[in-house]
């Protein structure tokens, strides 16, 4: 199962005709409702119906938002651009409360300067808190960065990306990588030649396999697992999904062409395993050896 080909084809078709119809009347602003979340959340969460949309934190602000800026209580404002023209901004009132634990009043120990653990532990395997975001195989040979379109969908050694080649969605999110990056293969010897390849994973920790997945997706929480939503990029170059799913790669591959990947959703916990071509670009998630 190809990840959301179908949805994505919706989606452009209905941008196109609401390109259309905005063109001959103007560009109009995009729809959005008042929004809550609770704990950490980004611009990249927020939700408006639009295309090309920016999110501003004032009626009269110049600058666009990064996507990874924390979101606090208070109006946001976002436009969509067509046909190079920006709409005029629609308030969003956005209510962002903290996370809190069941009886929060009751205990009055206050915790000063606690770091978050930089790993998660679920049941017997401990995972890395982070997805990965290296440029480099464990030994320093270097990942390449490619950001054409083309020359990704051609690849079939290891590389890495952004997601929308946007440094700030690094900053959060991590890297997207093929598998070729994940299988180690960095040149076209180690295509052929399994005993050359390099390994992607910091020293202690590796890519999980297709079955070391099942704790996480059996589980069905990303809160648990610190589930980022990054997104993927398709095997053809463009990008989806980012803020909403989380794509990572498994170690273990389905036939020669296509690996075993597992998704969950960030808003509903959903989670899935299916398997997709080589050259999709997916977050990965190391697990302690």
């Amino acid at each position: 199962m190809k990840p959301r080909k179908i949805i994505t084809s919706l989606v452009a078709f209905f941008a196109f005709a609401s390109a259309i119809a905005q063109n001959q009347a103007g560009t109009g602003s995009p729809i959005a409702a008042a929004q809550n979340f609770c704990g950490a959340a980004r611009v990249a969460n927020l939700k408006a119906v639009g295309t090309d949309l920016k999110w501003y934190d004032s009626e009269t602000a110049t600058t666009p938002l990064a996507l990874a800026t924390k979101l606090m209580t208070q109006t946001y404002y976002v436009s969509q651009t067509i046909a190079g023209t920006e709409s005029p901004r629609t308030a969003v009132v956005v209510t962002a409360s903290p996370a809190t634990s069941a009886s929060p009043a009751t205990s009055s120990i206050v915790v000063k300067n606690v770091v978050p653990l930089p790993y998660v532990i679920l049941g017997s395997q401990t995972w890395k808190a982070k997805n990965l975001d290296v440029a480099t195989y464990s030994d320093g040979t270097t990942i390449p960065q490619v950001t054409d379109p083309e020359k990704w969908a051609n690849l079939t050694t290891g590389a890495w990306c952004y997601y929308d080649n946007d440094p700030v969605n690094g900053a959060l999110y991590g890297k997207l990588y093929n598998w070729y990056a994940v299988a180690g293969i960095y040149n076209e010897a180690s295509g052929t030649d399994s005993s050359q390849r390099k390994k992607l994973a910091p020293t202690g920790y590796h890519v999980p396999s297709d079955s070391e997945w099942n704790m996480v997706t059996d589980l069905k929480d990303p809160n648990a697992f610190a589930g980022l939503p990054g997104g993927y990029r398709t095997n053809y170059g463009p990008f989806n999904g980012i803020g909403d799913d989380g794509y990572w790669w498994s170690s273990s591959e389905a036939n020669t062409a296509d690996a075993w990947y597992r998704v969950l959703n960030y808003g509903s916990g959903y989670a899935y395993r299916s398997s997709t071509d080589k050259s999709y670009g997916f977050s990965v998630r190391c697990l302690r050896d």
